[in-house]
């Protein structure tokens, strides 16, 4: 099958299969090569990292020394099981694995090589590369959708005319990643199996369940038990069926109606901060906190009360500084603000020159 590694006898007569997409939503995750983006995600041991690996291998045949790919984590430990994989899938076919270039070679002249971008300037060492063939795996873990973006401009191929260059996304709930993976993907199309044609990009939505991993399920009966154990309720749910929208409560799981409290006044010297989570297409938040030092009923030592608070979107990180200087009065005294770390790696355009963060 063009979906398969196989490998043929000296006679040239018994084939022998490596390795071949299992029936369902893997099988149709390989054979939409057409489209140009696709994510495949939802529960955890779908099948989703050998699925890519085997979604690269038809080109190699296909395109040869015209067909390079690239795959990316967010760490390099998380690539180790990408590489245990890719040897025992590429080897058997005559691939070599050069740990120096972090990189598999084919005999005809076919490259897979493996980074890890921890934040965007990691992805913007690569501006100028060019790749027939990208995949974030575990893009959820990522919390900086322009990386995405950045990545994507690498997806072209001028040495020759290679159709079908495409770019892969996988992912589960309930990672750094979520909102703006569930945003761009599954908001517009729950259900998943058709292209999203709207004013960006065309792409599509090919969703997982651990049951569809019928290999997993046979090795290793009890793979869904153990996940019970790693996290909430909700959280797991979201694993296990691949459910966008039961995550969201599970960043939170111990929040509960006891964390709300009537409104008191906040004595003047208690210590007071701001804190910022930036977004631009998804909301920034920003938060007034104070810290108790338990002289009020009912508020214990070193709680944060939370008195104040702004979700805005589509505005500069001018014109939020703005909004959070008219709203936090003369009377207050801020000791500090903080941001999420993703703000010291995004960057903004400012006078046309971009290259300033947003903190």
């Amino acid at each position: 099958g063009r979906a398969s590694a196989k490998r043929e006898s000296q006679e040239g007569q018994e084939v022998k299969y490596l390795w071949t997409p299992q029936e369902g939503p893997q099988l149709l995750y390989i054979l939409a090569d057409w489209c140009p983006v696709v994510f495949y995600g939802g529960a955890r041991g779908g099948g989703k990292t050998s699925g890519s690996l085997g979604d690269f291998l038809q080109g190699v045949d296909e395109h040869g020394a015209n067909w390079h790919g690239l795959l990316v984590r967010k760490t390099y430990p998380e690539l180790q099981e990408v590489i245990r994989q890719g040897k025992e899938m590429f080897e058997p076919l005559g691939a070599e694995w050069v740990q120096f270039h972090r990189q598999f070679r084919f005999p005809g002249g076919s490259t897979l090589t493996l980074r890890s971008i921890e934040r965007l300037e990691d992805a913007e060492k690569l501006q100028g590369a060019q790749f027939t063939w990208i995949c974030m795996d575990e893009a959820t873990n990522q919390p900086d959708p322009s990386v995405f973006r950045v990545l994507l401009a690498c997806l072209r191929w001028t040495a020759a005319d290679v159709p079908n260059k495409r770019f892969r996304l996988t992912g589960n709930p309930g990672g750094a990643g979520h909102h703006w993976v569930k945003k761009l993907f599954i908001d517009p199309n729950p259900l998943g199996f058709q292209v999203i044609e709207d004013d960006d990009i065309p792409r599509m939505y090919i969703p997982a369940r651990v049951d569809d991993n019928k290999i997993l399920m046979e090795r290793d009966p009890e793979y869904k038990d153990r996940l019970e154990h790693l996290g909430s309720p909700e959280l797991v749910k979201a694993w296990l069926e691949g459910d966008w929208n039961v995550v969201l409560g599970a960043y939170l799981p111990d929040f509960s109606p006891r964390h709300i409290i009537a409104p008191f006044t906040i004595p003047e010297h208690w210590t007071r901060f701001r804190a910022v989570d930036w977004g631009y297409v998804d909301f920034t938040c920003v938060l007034w906190v104070a810290v108790s030092d338990g002289t009020i009923e009912g508020v214990d030592r070193g709680a944060l009360v939370v008195y104040r608070e702004l979700h805005t979107n589509d505005h500069t990180a001018e014109e939020v500084a703005e909004m959070v200087a008219d709203l936090t009065t003369d009377e207050e005294e801020i000791a500090y603000t903080v941001m999420d770390p993703v703000a010291y790696g995004m960057r903004q355009k400012v006078r046309g020159r971009k290259g300033v963060t947003i903190a």
